[in-house]
């Protein structure tokens, strides 16, 4: 598991907990995105994302069970990989041209 220095200026680099699926649907903008809560749990998933300008990663390991829909624009790279683990950690970059 990579992991980052914690003085990352906070443009580039966010940690949070998220308890609300709205919440974590407007921490990824480039999507238009619906997250909706399946699971049980008052945590749903803990959420950094990286933020290097035309590239963006973001790392989640849910807590609950989400619902994810939604579209990605066009000319944006999308790879989810999963860890087989009892909390799926999730990667996404994405990269505009």
């Amino acid at each position: 598991m990579l992991e980052l220095p914690r003085a990352l200026p906070r443009e580039l680099y966010n940690s949070a907990c998220i308890e609300d699926a709205v919440i974590q649907a407007a921490m990824q903008p480039w999507a238009a995105m619906e997250c909706i809560q399946l699971g049980s749990g008052r945590q749903l998933v803990q959420m950094e994302t990286l933020n290097l300008g035309k590239l963006q990663v973001v790392r989640e390991t849910q807590l609950a069970s989400v619902q994810k829909g939604g579209v990605y624009p066009s000319g944006l790279l999308h790879a989810i990989l999963l860890h087989p683990c009892t909390q799926l950690s999730f990667l996404r970059a994405g990269c505009r041209e």
